[in-house]
């Protein structure tokens, strides 16, 4: 993405060029202030992809459905795990909040588990950032 907007690989980038990180909102109604979000790993949307695609191709069923990891995820964990993995202290600018920005967003996916028998094996939240820095450092 150009500019680069989603929270992990931006957050990635900052500490690794040394800049500040900006955290929009710390007085959420959620654990810690900051904003929950639903992070995947790559790895799960291509087994859930492979899965459908399976199924599809045996049944010939499809349908709607979410896929997502359903682990609570906000962006002070985020930023707290990139800076753990990068050992880098960077500066931390707390900003308002951005208007029209929900407290929580959280994928369902129980209907898709339930249905191809899958689940996200790889997307806590250390794992992704993991990878995504070693993603981060080929580019």
């Amino acid at each position: 993405h150009s500019p680069e907007t989603h929270l992990i690989p931006l957050t990635i980038q900052k500490c690794l060029d040394n800049e500040k990180i900006t955290i929009f909102g710390k007085d959420y109604q959620t654990q810690d202030g900051t904003c929950i979000r639903d992070y995947i790993h790559v790895q799960d949307v291509v087994n859930a992809i492979t899965a459908s695609l399976e199924a599809l191709i045996l049944d010939k069923n499809s349908g709607i459905y979410n896929v997502g990891s359903s682990i609570p995820t906000s962006v002070l964990e985020v930023v707290e795990t990139t800076v753990s993995k990068l050992k880098i202290s960077p500066t931390i600018h707390w900003a308002d909040k951005r208007p029209g920005d929900p407290p929580i967003l959280l994928a369902n996916n129980s209907k898709f588990r339930n249905s191809f028998q899958w689940a996200p094996t790889h997307s806590n939240v250390t794992n992704i950032i993991a990878t995504s820095i070693e993603y981060q450092k080929t580019k």
